[in-house]
C-alpha cells in the first residue's frame, strides 16, 4: 500500500547579497540559500519536505497555509518580481504510516 502524501507550499526567494535566501512563511523557522533563486528554492523545497515528514511522524498539525494536493497536478512556475518572487511547489512526503 502507497502511503505518500503531496502537498503544496510556497516559497518566497530574495536576493541576499550574492546569493539568494529562501523561506516558507507556513512553516515556521524553514529559511535556506543558494548561488541561485532555483538552488535556494530546491533547498527550500528539501527542507519542508523533512519538516512535514517530521510533523506527521510525531503526530504535531500540519499548519494552515500547507494544501493537500491530489496526484498530477504539478505545478512549479517562478513567480519573477525582480530580485525576488514567489514559487509554488508539491512535495512528496513518503512512508506515511
Amino acid at each position: 500500500m502507497n502511503n505518500d502524501l503531496e502537498f503544496r507550499i510556497e516559497i518566497e526567494y530574495e536576493q541576499d547579497g550574492e546569493g539568494y535566501h529562501a523561506y516558507c512563511p507556513a512553516l515556521k523557522g524553514l529559511h535556506a540559500s543558494g548561488d541561485t533563486k532555483e538552488e535556494a528554492v530546491d533547498n527550500a523545497c528539501e527542507l519542508a519536505r523533512l519538516y512535514i515528514s517530521s510533523l506527521i511522524k510525531h503526530k504535531e498539525p500540519i499548519p494552515i497555509g500547507i494544501k493537500m494536493e491530489k496526484s498530477g497536478t504539478k505545478d512549479s512556475n517562478i513567480e519573477h518580481k525582480g530580485k525576488s518572487g514567489c514559487v509554488s511547489r508539491e512535495l512528496l512526503v513518503g512512508s506515511v504510516a
